[in-house]
């Protein structure tokens, strides 16, 4: 009898079967498509933040200009937000320190209407123009809306004459 079982052991093949793989191929899977979905919902908190990181800038941005008591601008340079002074007639960058890096995954759209032409004395063609003005008196000219977009995220920040910044989600 003991021949008999080592025969029959002999006769047996190695490896696995197609049970095996199947399962094995599905846990693999399974375990891909919660990576992708995870990766997903990082990126757009990732977002979301960067989005309320710009609110926080623009409000801080506006407070600066009150406490200073100075005529301040808001402008893009390349991926940047950056601020501008007014000062005897003409606009000018300010440090790098009041700037802040835009994550080029967010697109900003800008109002449609642009500052008069009083508010834009004193820009040459070679200098950046501000989109927005931020005064002393706690105004932002002109009035508007920002609107951000990354992935499926949109976003706007709004803001009124003497009213101030605030930010609005919205599905897209």
């Amino acid at each position: 009898m003991p021949a008999l079982l080592k025969m029959h052991s002999r006769n047996r093949r190695s490896g696995f079967t197609l049970i095996e793989i199947l399962v094995v191929l599905v846990i693999v899977a399974l375990a891909g498509s919660f990576l992708i979905i995870g990766y997903n919902q990082l990126l757009q908190r990732k977002a979301a933040t960067r989005i309320e990181e710009l609110h926080a800038w623009l409000e801080s941005a506006a407070d600066i200009s009150v406490l200073q008591s100075t005529v301040l601008g808001v402008t893009r340079i390349d991926n940047q937000l950056k601020l501008m002074a007014f000062f005897h007639g003409e606009w000018f960058l300010l440090a790098d320190q009041v700037s802040l890096d835009i994550d080029e995954n967010i697109q900003i759209i800008w109002p449609q209407e642009l500052l008069d032409s009083a508010v834009m004395q004193g820009i040459e063609d070679d200098h950046p123009q501000p989109y927005l003005v931020l005064t002393p008196a706690g105004d932002i000219l002109p009035n508007g809306q920002l609107e951000l977009r990354s992935g499926e995220q949109q976003a706007f920040i709004n803001w009124q004459e003497s009213g101030g910044f605030s930010l609005a989600w919205q599905a897209i």
